[in-house]
């Protein structure tokens, strides 16, 4: 049995047992600790010292039976497992025209692959002839490479002006009007992220010119309780030993590498989940 911790968009992967740590839904760990302290409190001291930052573990999960490195891409599978973002916030339906901005990052490449296997039309955006690729990949029907079109005009060509049913939004500030400009009639928007930063210049009327929705989950609300968290995780790793979700292998690092791997989630160079092995 080993323990995988994960904390923002890093897995860290611990040799042994890590139950004992796990107080409810956070554990906030400090810099310092104790001579008492276990082999797994040192793991995470040793990644806050090579970082410099506060740790904040948000969840733990051991298992027997899978592929260790299928548990990378959980936090983020979670988003769309157990009818989060595809049935409990929205509902995707056969030949809905389904827009995934960042189709290939962490999430959205998830997004794409389940709306494809619920029918769906679905359009992704990348920043990247690498990263279309992958989308295209994926199962994404159309690809709008945003830094050279205009994602407004092409969803218009792209629904022959009827506009989309659905749009995933994780980026926020940057993306945020013209998602909902492309939206038809009765559409939803699905903002689950804001990487550009958060949205401004918004108004309820806005909505009221097409009847849309606006969503803003969180998944730790969906998984406040224990037992939810479970069936979802289950949920998960279920899909991806029968081959319906294929996550992407991860880039495997030493835990002594812990700032390589902030460089890479900073530069926007991988769409791939990261791990540290101490």
């Amino acid at each position: 049995k080993r323990t995988v911790l994960f904390f923002g968009f890093i897995v860290l992967i611990l040799p042994h047992s890590f139950s004992q740590l796990y107080q409810g839904k956070y554990l906030k760990l400090k810099r310092h600790y104790s001579q008492s302290d276990t082999t797994s409190e040192e793991y995470l001291k040793k990644y806050s010292d090579i970082t410099n930052l506060h740790v904040t573990i948000l969840d733990t999960y051991e298992h027997e039976d899978l592929q260790i490195f299928q548990l990378a891409p959980r936090t983020k599978g979670l988003s769309i497992q157990s009818d989060m973002l595809v049935n409990k916030v929205a509902t995707i339906k056969p030949k809905d025209h389904v827009l995934v901005h960042a189709a290939a990052g962490g999430v959205g490449h998830l997004l794409v692959q389940t709306a494809k296997a619920m029918g769906a039309i679905v359009i992704g955006t990348v920043g990247s002839e690498a990263k279309a690729k992958v989308a295209k990949d994926l199962g994404c029907d159309h690809i709008i490479l945003y830094r050279n079109e205009n994602v407004l005009t092409r969803t218009n060509e792209l629904t022959d002006g009827r506009g989309l049913d659905l749009v995933y939004d994780s980026v926020g500030k940057d993306t945020f009007h013209d998602s909902l400009a492309s939206l038809d009639f009765e559409g939803q928007l699905v903002v689950y992220g804001q990487s550009s930063g958060p949205i401004e210049n918004f108004e309820i009327p806005m909505l009221a010119k097409k009847s849309l929705t606006l969503s803003r989950p969180m998944v730790f609300h969906y998984t406040r309780k224990r037992a939810n968290l479970t069936e979802m995780s289950s949920a998960l790793f279920q899909s991806i030993m029968d081959g319906k979700l294929i996550p992407r292998p991860p880039i495997e690092l030493p835990l002594g590498d812990a700032m390589k791997a902030h460089e890479l989630l900073e530069s926007r160079k991988t769409a791939q989940p990261i791990v540290l092995i101490p």
